[in-house]
């Protein structure tokens, strides 16, 4: 892949477009969208930015991805941005892991206008319920070593607490119903053995 010399991928065309990001650095989580993405890296807009060459852990929600099968990616930063306008970092691909080939393969020739340096290969110690595999985004180095499927499930294991807010909303979506249907079904009772035989 034709990566920039330095850490900053801004050299690459790049896209707007916003799409869900789930990231963890340090002993922070939090969820964002991108502002723009290209084949080097996004601009993540998000409360909490890190600095300038902090490890990122990202799960990226592509559209048309299958729902709770991410892109996972490791990224750095390469800038900050704090401002009333702007809110978030810049973020520099360094490896991308997926459970299938295919969504990987997607993101890289779908993305990417260059192929990676590495081909996308099968972890090591990958199972059928776990990130099977991989591909190197940038040269290779004591930084952006691959990990084996074991590390990427635990790297990429944080929670947003997002799942727990769906499951929460659909529970009252759920006891609304219920009580609507019980409502509904008291009045029908009602009217059948009470108001119906009194009308007779």
């Amino acid at each position: 892949m034709a990566v920039a010399s330095g850490p900053d991928a801004r050299e690459h065309p790049r896209a707007r477009a916003r799409i869900r990001v789930e990231y963890h650095f340090g002993s922070t989580t939090g969820l964002g969208h991108t502002s723009d993405i290209s084949e080097g890296g996004i601009f993540l807009e998000c409360d909490r930015a890190a600095q300038q060459g902090t490890r990122v852990y990202l799960r990226i929600h592509l559209p048309g991805s299958r729902a709770g099968d991410p892109l996972k990616i490791i990224g750095s930063v390469t800038r900050a941005d704090r401002t009333q306008e702007r809110q978030g970092m810049g973020i520099h691909f360094e490896v991308a892991y997926s459970r299938t080939r295919e969504s990987l393969a997607d993101f890289v020739h779908g993305l990417l206008v260059h192929p990676p340096t590495d081909p996308i290969r099968v972890l090591d110690g990958a199972t059928d319920d776990r990130p099977s595999y991989g591909v190197q985004l940038v040269a290779r180095g004591d930084r952006q070593k691959m990990l084996s499927a074991t590390e990427v499930e635990s790297a990429f294991a944080f929670d947003t607490g997002e799942r727990q807010r769906v499951v929460v909303g659909d529970s009252r979506v759920f006891k609304l119903m219920l009580t609507m249907a019980v409502v509904l079904l008291s009045g029908y009772l009602a009217y059948k053995f009470i108001l119906w035989p009194a009308l007779w």
